[in-house]
């Protein structure tokens, strides 16, 4: 049993905090890329001939391929792995308000990761999001609407100008949102990323300020029953 992750690699503008591959302004090679990708797929099937458990689509900005191309993906998945009962996620960040939610969870997803990193339109700025708090609801109560029950929300601990009570407004967002499941990491300043060329220790709490907004973030999470299952970062 193998888990499989699909890279989109494509981003409307990429994050001043981001080191993961993408690219902007190249909607002319989505169709290029979604064929390749599944030429991809069919291969590693025939080479570890095997069932996966889990898909993921992340990126960069799945969505922007459309949901189209996402399913086909699924369905070029499908049609190489052994896929019955896996978790099939998809990645969408809040400012694309024109996702087809329907025709993804019809197409084979039954699960959506969203891109919200804080509850708060000037902590969003100061990390380049281009989305608000109320677009990030509209597309939670989207995503509902179409009938996703397992959805995640990401969210980001010790950026520039968190505080503790701003933290915690974010959480009770979270929490308001009534979703099974919320990922949330510290910010990491990586090599060769705006943040790290900007050379600015103010963008970067300090250790002790980074573990008090990480323990209250535990802390509080519990306080509104979600349980800590694993330390990724």
């Amino acid at each position: 049993m193998i888990g499989l992750y699909l890279h989109i690699p494509f981003c409307r503008r990429k994050c001043p905090y981001c080191d993961f591959y993408s690219v902007s302004d190249a909607a002319d090679t989505f169709d290029t890329y979604t064929e390749a990708l599944c030429e991809r797929i069919r291969h590693y099937a025939a080479v570890y001939h095997t069932a996966a458990d889990t898909l993921y689509c992340g990126g960069g900005t799945p969505s922007l391929l459309g949901a189209e191309r996402l399913v086909r993906l699924v369905q070029t998945a499908r049609e190489s792995f052994r896929l019955s009962g896996a978790e099939i996620t998809a990645e969408v960040n809040p400012e694309k308000q024109d996702i087809d939610f329907a025709a993804l969870r019809k197409g084979g997803f039954n699960r959506i990761s969203i891109g919200l990193q804080s509850a708060h339109d000037t902590e969003l700025q100061a990390l380049g999001r281009l989305h608000n708090t109320r677009q990030a609801a509209d597309c939670i109560a989207q995503a509902k609407a179409a009938g996703f029950t397992n959805i995640s929300l990401d969210l980001m601990l010790a950026t520039p100008g968190q505080t503790k009570d701003s933290l915690l407004r974010s959480i009770e967002f979270c929490a308001r949102q009534e979703v099974p499941h919320i990922s949330a990491y510290l910010l990491k300043i990586e090599p060769d990323t705006p943040y790290a060329r900007r050379k600015d220790k103010a963008l970067l709490c300090d250790d002790d300020r980074q573990a008090e907004l990480y323990l209250t973030a535990v802390e509080q999470l519990a306080v509104y029953g979600y349980q800590q299952y694993e330390i990724s970062n």
